[in-house]
């Protein structure tokens, strides 16, 4: 079917609210038979592979070089290993058909950058970004306005998320 790549904090514990959503909206798109991508460490990151788990798809850990001190999740079914954070940044947009951006830190906020940057340049089609979390509108709203990026959704909420892919997945 395609990939869906998620973004977010490496710092959380499975207790966090943004980890458990993590699980479930990836358990959401793993059931309509994506794969799923993320950057192969914890937080979201294996939150998201994690929540893919009980289904036939690969779970994919894109990890560098450059965290030699972090040590890839349990839930990944392949990895990827890259030399340096842009060369891992770069496989991530290449694979990802679906961008999952959950609140997280200045590296997420690089991340999403990097897409709709991408994007509006059209260095890449076709792509949908959902950013999740009350944070991301204040952040992007007025970016968004004077944006030709099409393909750009916000929810709040697990609920909000799945309103969504019902209407972007076929």
């Amino acid at each position: 079917m395609g990939v869906a790549v998620f973004f977010g904090s490496g710092k959380l514990s499975d207790s966090d609210n943004i980890y458990q959503a993590t699980c479930l909206a990836a358990k959401q798109i793993a059931a309509k038979g994506y794969d799923i991508a993320s950057g192969g460490y914890g937080g979201v990151m294996e939150a998201s592979l994690r929540g893919a788990l009980d289904f036939p798809v690969k779970r994919i850990g894109v990890t560098c070089d450059l965290f030699s001190s972090r040590v890839p999740n349990d839930f990944l079914s392949d990895e990827i290993k890259t030399k340096n954070y842009f060369e891992r940044l770069e496989i991530l947009i290449d694979l990802g058909d679906i961008f999952i951006a959950m609140e997280g830190e200045s590296g997420t906020l690089l991340e999403v950058a990097a897409i709709m940057a991408f994007s509006e340049r059209e260095f890449i089609e076709d792509r949908k970004l959902i950013l999740f979390g009350n944070r991301w509108q204040s952040i992007f709203n007025d970016f968004a306005m004077y944006s030709n990026m099409q393909g750009v959704y916000y929810c709040e909420n697990i609920l909000g998320f799945n309103e969504i892919l019902s209407d972007i997945i076929n």
